[in-house]
């Protein structure tokens, strides 16, 4: 439950500000936002469908840390944007971090069903659901928080009362603040807000990464091989003959 928990809440937990600014800020429709991130969706299902065959029982120790590993590894990559930059720049790491994912929905589900009879498997997927919308719920939260924190911090000094602004821009709102500033300086201060955005997004984007790896790098540790404690030597005793057992004609 670990892998789902930090897959899903680094890797979709920055993924709505990402949907954010392909919209308010690259201004891309809602389809054409989506079908930027089609490629995650895609590989994570297509990794999901093949693992299943190629790996019956899965391995928490490979699975699972290769998966966390290439999703925080794809999601990290997303963390380069700049003032100029466009939609092409997050697909690679988009499409890497599907492959991740879907790594960790194949392992963890086939665990979090394998690991109980066949009568508690409606308890079991229960459970997986249950961690991975937590994961998703708490990692929306927090990076939101951290989102708005940074979108603060960028602008402050910039325009009055910025941490109302930070709250507008971080929930879509580019368009708004852009209609409340004087025409002549509207063109500047969209340069500013593509900035903002973009540094926003990268935190996000690195601190997810920082998290997916690390959560990794505690599964490998957690489903690392123990030695065995050594057993007590069993004396060996001489086998007694079994007795003859006679029967009276």
């Amino acid at each position: 439950m670990l892998t789902i928990t930090v897959g899903e809440g680094a890797v979709y937990g920055v993924l709505p500000y990402t949907s954010l600014w392909l919209q308010s800020v690259q201004h891309l429709s809602p389809i054409g936002a989506g079908l930027v991130v089609l490629p995650h969706a895609a590989a994570a299902g297509l990794v999901a469908v093949l693992s299943g065959r190629w790996m019956p029982r899965p391995s928490p120790r490979l699975g699972a840390t290769l998966g966390l590993l290439l999703a925080g590894l794809g999601v990290a990559t997303e963390g380069f944007l700049g003032p100029g930059s466009g939609w092409p720049a997050l697909i690679g790491g988009l499409a890497l971090s599907g492959i991740g994912m879907g790594l960790v929905f194949q392992v963890a589900a086939a665990l979090a069903l394998g690991s109980v009879p066949p009568e508690r498997a409606g308890m079991a997927g229960g459970a997986y659901s249950t961690f991975e919308q937590l994961g998703y719920a708490f990692g929306v939260a927090v990076f939101g928080t951290l989102a708005v924190s940074t979108m603060n911090r960028s602008l402050n000094g910039v325009v009055p009362g910025p941490e109302s602004a930070a709250q507008t821009l971080a929930g879509g709102g580019a368009d708004t603040l852009l209609a409340a500033t004087p025409a002549g300086e509207r063109t500047a201060f969209g340069h500013t807000l593509h900035s903002v955005f973009a540094t926003a997004h990268n935190t996000l984007a690195l601190t997810a990464g920082t998290l997916a790896i690390t959560g990794g790098a505690v599964v490998l540790w957690l489903t690392r091989h123990r030695p065995h404690p050594p057993q007590s030597a069993v004396a060996d005793s001489p086998a007694k003959p079994a007795a003859a057992v006679q029967v009276d004609g």
